[in-house]
């Protein structure tokens, strides 16, 4: 049996990362920063969308590693990874580039995307 949390069982940044994961669609390219956005990102893979792509603010793509990183550069990251670019094509390429689904860089706003 599911064991539904009560509104008391959970704070405003658990809440975030799942409201941020409940807008990345399973086959989105995600570009995720550091922190809630890297947990909301997770979160939805782990989930609801295990066919999203994501990219992390460093360059690392579609990353398979085991723990929690640190930061968007952190080196673990690499484990098994689909690719690893630098920060120019990640924001140049891949960002202006129109190849980008869903961003979150910070949890301080999340906005619906447009049908």
């Amino acid at each position: 049996m599911v064991k539904i949390a009560k509104p008391s069982e959970f704070n405003t940044l658990e809440l975030m990362a799942v409201c941020g994961s409940r807008q990345i669609k399973n086959g989105d390219v995600v570009f995720i920063g550091t922190g809630l956005p890297m947990i909301a990102a997770l979160l939805a893979k782990r989930t609801h969308a295990p066919g999203a792509r994501i990219v992390f603010e460093a360059g690392f793509i579609d990353s398979n590693a085991k723990d929690i990183a640190l930061s968007i550069a952190d080196s673990r990251l690499g484990w098994r990874a689909s690719g690893a670019i630098g920060l120019f094509e990640t924001l140049g390429l891949m960002l202006q580039g129109g190849h980008v689904d869903v961003g979150f860089v910070g949890a301080a706003q999340i906005e619906d995307r447009k049908s």
